[in-house]
């Protein structure tokens, strides 16, 4: 439930089977090198999820009470950056992406904007968290919200989505200690916590292009969708889009001729893209200009052919292990950590998790935050037992 490696295998499997379920004329047939590829290293890495360490459950507990100031400093954040761009984005009708036109605008104040979006997704993971450790303080569940309220105002599904992600992994690790500790309970809230957040991914999608919460016609048209059962509401549409056309796209890269290997692109792919902003030599093709993810896999591909797709995976897991190495020294955030890994891992379905700004902070923020946790943890300001016990911070580190 909280190894990056399962949740690799599992997104990889539930993707190919919807992809395969031909629901769009954008899913054209997977080239082979590229399903040779993910076959492969899903067998790798559920065999590398058996033989990984347990993540431990831990629950993390302010003694000494805290103040929201971190909570208080993005809601400024998000009013300056607001008041810079001149408007609330919800009341704003999405002009759309064009590539090669709309991607290189600037949302918000430089610098402040990219530094806002991924310290918000970061915090807000966390207070959902910590609301769950400690579900009898309120306050906690009030952060979360406002954070989220934020990203409805600023009209970042994505970012909602990714908020969301972790605290409701941690949620299901509570509860369901292994298959035969699963509760029945936990199953249907997942299940209905997904079913709402495909809805609310549909509606804010529809309002956002100007049509009516419930009116999928706009979706159903750009998606060209094909034999849509009658049976499956269209609110599925969005969601579907999302997660089917960046392997289209990535399909379409593969069949593409390969001018040359560029080693420098291809290193350039593992850091975040403000160190690599002006470097744009790596095509990637489209199947249509409005779906413009391509998976985080795309660059690799263009630049380093099908070999370096393999190499791409085996440094990304080699990144999050070394991440995974630190949080376990730290202890006190190794569960909520192994929780935001996964999340990066699912963010590889849409873009490279190393590059966008919004993903690519997080482990260096994970880092910092596991470091001064521990510092209050031995300080006595926060203690951290096991899920459904009674252990200090002793018998944690011991």
């Amino acid at each position: 439930m909280l190894k990056y490696q399962t949740w690799y295998a599992l997104e990889w499997i539930v993707i190919l089977a919807l992809y395969g379920l031909g629901l769009s004329s954008l899913n054209t047939a997977l080239c082979f090198p590229l399903l040779a590829f993910f076959v492969v290293t899903i067998i790798a890495s559920v065999l590398m999820a058996i033989v990984s360490k347990k993540v431990p459950l831990l629950e993390i507990e302010y003694v000494k009470g805290r103040r929201p100031i971190v909570t208080a400093l993005i809601c400024i954040g998000f009013i300056a950056d607001w008041a810079y761009q001149g408007t609330l984005p919800i009341f704003n009708t999405y002009s759309g992406y064009i590539t090669g036109v709309s991607e290189d605008q600037i949302t918000g104040i430089p610098v402040l904007h990219v530094v806002l979006i991924g310290s918000a997704i970061y915090w807000g993971m966390y207070m959902g968290y910590i609301f769950i450790c400690n579900p009898k303080k309120k306050e906690y569940l009030l952060e979360f919200c406002i954070i989220i309220l934020l990203f409805i105002i600023n009209v970042s599904r994505g970012y909602i989505v990714y908020t969301l992600f972790v605290p409701l992994i941690c949620f299901a690790a509570f509860r369901n200690q292994g298959l035969r500790r699963t509760k029945v309970s936990s199953v249907l809230a997942i299940i209905i916590c997904g079913i709402g957040i495909i809805f609310l991914i549909s509606a804010m999608g529809n309002m956002r292009y100007g049509y009516a919460w419930y009116d999928c016609s706009y979706i159903e048209r750009i998606g060209r969708y094909v034999n849509y059962p009658v049976w499956l509401s269209k609110h599925f549409m969005w969601f579907y889009s999302y997660v089917t056309s960046p392997l289209a796209n990535l399909n379409l890269n593969a069949i593409m001729p390969i001018d040359q290997i560029d080693v420098l692109g291809y290193l350039y792919a593992f850091l975040p893209s403000i160190f690599t902003y002006n470097y744009s030599k790596i095509a990637t093709y489209y199947i249509v200009h409005y779906f413009n993810a391509a998976t985080g896999f795309v660059t690799f591909l263009r630049s380093g052919g099908i070999g370096g797709l393999y190499l791409s995976i085996a440094g990304i897991f080699a990144y999050y292990s070394a991440v995974r190495r630190i949080l376990c020294k730290y202890k006190a955030l190794e569960m909520f950590g192994n929780a935001v890994l996964s999340l990066l891992i699912i963010g590889l379905v849409f873009y490279n998790s190393l590059r966008t700004a919004a993903l690519c902070y997080l482990p260096i923020l994970l880092i910092l935050h596991s470091i001064l946790i521990s510092k209050q943890v031995a300080s006595g300001k926060i203690t951290v037992r096991f899920y459904g016990m009674k252990n200090t911070n002793k018998e944690i580190e011991s």
